[in-house]
């Protein structure tokens, strides 16, 4: 049985998330499963490094499918381009080892979160980024994202924590750019990005997370009230849910 891994872009604005779904076929995996099991002729199983939720974005989303033919991957990924919609493109397929899965391999992932900031707002910016009611600190920002890095219990990150058997998360690093996109690596006015690294991350913990930095910009939170939300704290604590729009998984880190 051969494994492929598939890289992945796509404009998540009118998609139900990534997941499957029962009651609906609008979702970014079942779109994708169904093409490859058009251009194979095998039912398949496509595991994602994540489930991105309903209006989020992905500049290199990583999933991963097994099936017995063996495939010619640049062909392949012509075929499947073919049949997607245009806001969903395949970007590369590799053929991988057997034990590749892309959830469970991933060391890390990257997210970004755009926020808007000119006035008025760019008009063409209004998909793939938040404007906030204010302009956020950034030296602010910067004192609440601090706190955030390092080993810590996320709850307070999180929806619906009951659920999450675990929820002590590592966040490697939080870069926040002003006026310069890390996802284009270009100069972009009016535009301040959230960089997130970090093992892994919880259901909305990104969103979360963004939405209590700008907060803590706009003066709503203190340094200190970071610090207890991270220790013990519950979801009350935190800021609000930033919206889906604005959030653009980057990659997803591998060690092969």
């Amino acid at each position: 049985m051969n494994n492929y891994r598939l890289t992945i872009q796509y404009d998540g604005s009118r998609y139900n998330g990534w997941q499957r779904l029962n009651d609906t076929d609008n979702t970014i995996e079942q779109i994708l499963t169904d093409a490859i099991i058009k251009s194979t002729g095998e039912k398949t199983k496509l595991i994602g490094s994540g489930r991105t939720d309903a209006g989020v974005h992905a500049l290199a989303q990583t999933a991963n499918f097994r099936c017995r033919q063996r495939l010619d991957e640049m062909h392949f990924t012509e075929e499947l381009n073919s049949m997607l919609p245009e806001d969903i493109r395949v970007n590369l397929t590799e053929r991988v080892p057997p034990d590749f899965h892309s959830r469970h391999s991933a060391t890390g992932k990257y997210y970004v979160y755009r926020i808007e900031t000119s006035e008025p707002a760019n008009p063409f910016r209004r998909r793939y980024s938040w404007k906030p009611d204010g302009i956020p600190d950034v030296k602010l920002m910067c004192e609440a994202a601090k706190r955030m890095i390092g080993e810590h219990d996320f709850k307070a990150f999180c929806t619906d924590a009951k659920l999450m058997p675990y929820t002590v998360k590592t966040v490697y690093g939080i870069n926040i750019h002003k006026d310069y996109s890390c996802l284009w690596n270009r100069e972009e006015p009016g535009i301040i990005e959230l960089e997130f690294h970090g093992s892994g991350f919880l259901y909305n913990m990104v969103r979360i997370m963004a939405g209590t930095i700008v907060d803590a910009g706009l003066g709503r939170f203190s340094p200190a009230d970071i610090d207890a939300m991270l220790n013990g704290g519950t979801r009350s604590m935190s800021g609000q849910l930033a919206p889906a729009k604005g959030l653009f998984l980057k990659k997803a880190e591998y060690s092969y």
